[in-house]
C-alpha cells in the first residue's frame, strides 16, 4: 500500500481496464508480455491525471504499430485524411481511466479527471507499477504513478 493505494488491486483494475477497453473499442486482444517491455523509439506517451478520489497519473506508451491499428479501427477508411486521428489515443485513454476507477472503486463513485494529453518530457511522481503488455504481437506498456497535486 502506497499513500492509501492498494497497488495489487490497482494493478488488477488497470489491467482489466486496458484489456476490456482495447477489446471493445479496437478489437485487439491483450495479454501479458513475456518480459519487460523496453522504451521504443517510435512510441508516444499519453497521460491522464486522476485528481479525485486518488491522486494518480495513468500513462500509456503506444508504439507506432499499435497507434496505427487503433486509428485505423476507430476511423475506418478515413483515418489518413483526419486531422484529429491522434485524438483517438487520448479518447481511448479517457475510457481506460474511467474503467480503471470503476474497477478499483466500484460503480457510482464520483471522480475527477483532467483532460488526457501527450507527454513530451519526463514526468514527476512516484512510480507505483508498470504493466508490460502485448497487443497481438506488439509489446507496449501502461504505468500508474502516484502524484501529489497542489491547488
Amino acid at each position: 500500500m502506497v499513500e492509501g493505494i492498494d497497488v495489487e488491486k490497482a494493478q488488477g483494475a488497470l489491467e482489466a481496464a486496458v484489456v476490456s477497453t482495447l477489446a471493445e473499442m479496437t478489437f485487439v486482444d491483450i495479454s501479458r508480455a513475456a518480459g519487460e517491455v523496453p522504451a521504443q523509439a517510435d512510441e508516444v506517451c499519453a497521460v491522464i491525471d486522476v485528481l479525485k478520489p486518488l491522486s494518480v497519473q495513468i500513462q500509456v506508451f503506444f508504439p507506432a504499430a499499435l497507434r496505427e491499428r487503433i486509428i485505423q479501427t476507430l476511423f475506418s477508411g478515413d483515418w489518413e485524411e483526419s486531422p484529429d486521428k491522434d485524438d483517438s489515443v487520448l479518447e481511448l485513454l479517457n475510457v481506460i481511466a474511467g474503467s480503471f476507477l470503476s474497477n478499483y472503486f466500484g460503480q457510482g463513485v464520483h471522480y475527477k479527471l483532467q483532460l488526457p494529453q501527450f507527454l513530451y518530457t519526463e514526468d514527476e511522481g512516484f512510480p507505483l507499477f508498470t504493466l508490460n503488455l502485448d497487443a497481438e504481437g506488439v509489446p507496449f506498456r501502461v504505468a500508474l504513478r502516484s502524484v501529489r497535486y497542489t491547488y
